[in-house]
């Protein structure tokens, strides 16, 4: 529980504990511990507010947050459908040649299913003559910039 509880809070709930005992050792003369208990009750005060203050901000900061995922998912969806419906192929892969993801248009052109291809080291769509050519780019893809394009013909399934 104390993790949860920030390190002033906590320092500050310490104090108000030492305060009560204050009041618990000064029981046998009232004008003393009521104004230790008074002391004690305006700390406690002061810090229930402050605890109520830190939380209406975090759940401020929540409804932004929720905010924020409900409009990168919308971005995502927009993206995935725009890459999906080019007309244009595209193919993702990742710095060893992986297909990652491709859209319809890429599936279409190459006569295979986008989840057959997803996977699969993209060389094996490439043309034959530009397989070398490939291999040294993915080789050279290692070092910066990471993201960079290639263009290479590509064979579909049947070999046309």
């Amino acid at each position: 529980m104390d993790r949860m509880i920030p390190e002033a809070w906590h320092q500050q709930l310490t104090v108000f504990a030492q305060q009560v005992e204050t009041v618990r050792a000064a029981l046998p003369h009232p004008p003393q511990w009521a104004a230790a208990l008074q002391e004690a009750v305006a700390g406690m005060e002061t810090s229930l507010e402050e605890l109520s203050l830190a939380e209406e901000e975090r759940q401020q900061h929540q409804m932004a947050l929720a905010e924020a995922q409900q409009a990168t998912t919308a971005l995502a969806q927009w993206y995935q459908a725009l890459f999906d419906l080019a007309p244009d192929g595209y193919l993702v892969t990742d710095t060893h040649g992986i297909v990652q993801e491709l859209n319809q248009a890429a599936a279409s052109l190459l006569a295979i299913r986008q989840d057959y291809a997803v996977g699969k080291p993209m060389v094996l769509f490439v043309v034959p003559e530009e397989r070398r050519a490939f291999r040294t780019w993915l080789t050279a893809l290692s070092a910066p910039p990471r993201r960079q394009a290639c263009t290479v013909r590509l064979q579909p399934r049947e070999g046309r």
